[in-house]
């Protein structure tokens, strides 16, 4: 079992715990009851089963800004599926540095950044021409290039200031060429297009896991084109535990909880969790 996280390094307020397994597991009861995590402040979340090699720790809102977060997998002899044993610990500590969001309709030509809880921005943008049009959902910043190389039909360029939020290459970066579109029309391979100088603010913030929430579009997001947990409402990020109960974190540990036993979530988009339905076409 591997850890997508990097000892002491920082994350966004919507990245989760991704982990990834040599072999196909079939026993995920038996995994998920071997993983303990201590948060410095107190979060609800839940593991979540995307396939059988890959598992997500997804909180129920988004990370509290400057969270300290440990990871334990006693794996060792546990039998993730017949004959097929874990043959060490697997620990790991990381942090959840400031809170940047970023909500861009491609129906307004517009992106707000919130930077520690407030509006920090409000920049117009170029989104996904018709037949290349930008999805919706709520994404997560995957990493960043300066320069990006970006090719395809009619182009093959460096591109300043690239922060990527989707597998199959959707980006936030400099775009000046588009600088006179940008706030009236859509004009992208299905980037977000910024100016030059907005550009750069937003590479010089961004962390992986930083939420990326695209609205207004006629095209749906599709699972897995990125890290798309955000997609999925709390209930069925629930349905995706093997033990089907909800995680609570803290500075004590982690204990499983029934979900009934929970109160109501009171998380409103933007700012704690993003809307449900998300990736949903417009």
């Amino acid at each position: 079992m591997q850890i997508f996280e990097g000892s002491g390094l920082a994350y966004g307020v919507g990245m989760p715990v991704i982990l990834k397994f040599s072999k196909p597991i079939s026993d995920r009861r038996a995994v998920e009851r071997s993983l303990h995590l201590w948060s410095s402040k107190h979060v609800v979340g839940a593991w979540y089963w995307d396939g059988s090699s890959t598992l997500y720790f997804r909180t129920r809102r988004y990370w509290p800004a400057h969270t300290k977060v440990r990871f334990v997998g006693h794996l060792d002899g546990i039998e993730g599926a017949p004959g097929v044993y874990g043959t060490h610990t697997l620990k790991q500590s990381f942090v959840i540095g400031r809170s940047l969001i970023a909500v861009a309709s491609t129906s307004a030509h517009h992106v707000r950044i919130y930077l520690d809880r407030h509006l920090f921005a409000n920049w117009p943008i170029s989104t996904g021409k018709p037949g290349d049009d930008t999805p919706n959902g709520t994404y997560l910043t995957i990493e960043k290039q300066n320069p990006a190389h970006m090719k395809g039909p009619g182009y093959d360029i460096q591109v300043p200031w690239s922060v990527q939020f989707t597998w199959s290459g959707d980006y936030g970066h400099d775009a000046f060429w588009s600088v006179g579109e940008q706030g009236f029309a859509n004009v992208s391979h299905g980037c977000v297009n910024l100016s030059p100088e907005h550009a750069k603010t937003y590479y010089q913030l961004a962390v992986p896991g930083d939420p990326v929430t695209i609205t207004g579009s006629p095209r749906g997001g599709a699972w897995d084109n990125g890290w798309t947990v955000w997609f999925l409402s709390w209930r069925k990020l629930l349905r995706g535990s093997a033990v089907r109960r909800a995680v609570r974190v803290g500075p004590e540990g982690s204990t499983l909880v029934d979900p009934g036993s929970l109160s109501p979530s009171k998380a409103k988009p933007p700012l704690n969790g993003p809307k449900p339905g998300n990736a949903t076409a417009g």
